[in-house]
């Protein structure tokens, strides 16, 4: 589960995210440039939702998606926060992620107290 929040947090600062479920069971967590081609690209996998159901066909195909279709997943961090980790496994690959410092302006400062 908190694998899934962290993917759900990374995307946040890409633009926006979907998370579809049935009942409890999530089976599609991701950034919008990959859930709507999976839905714009209905008519290539719906022939495996009466042998799968909807929810495994959808999550199949969503889940082979090519990688350009998946950004890179990024974490903030304001250096206010206090400790910043050293290492940091990806949500989505599980590679170690690259560490980098990063200026920000938001020009608006609503933004930037929302942001720390």
């Amino acid at each position: 589960m908190l694998r899934e929040i962290k993917k759900l947090l990374s995307y946040d600062k890409e633009g926006g995210w979907a998370v579809l479920s049935k009942g409890s069971f999530v089976f599609v967590n991701g950034h919008s440039s990959s859930v709507l081609p999976t839905f714009n690209e209905y008519d290539a996998w719906k022939e495996y939702v009466p042998s799968k159901g909807f929810d495994m066909a959808c999550s199949d195909y969503h889940n082979n998606l090519r990688p350009d279709a998946r950004p890179c997943c990024r974490f903030e961090f304001s250096s206010t926060v206090g400790r910043i980790p050293d290492t940091m496994k990806c949500p989505e690959c599980l590679r170690n992620m690259e560490k980098y410092m990063a200026f920000l302006c938001c020009h608006d400062e609503s933004t930037i107290n929302a942001l720390i």
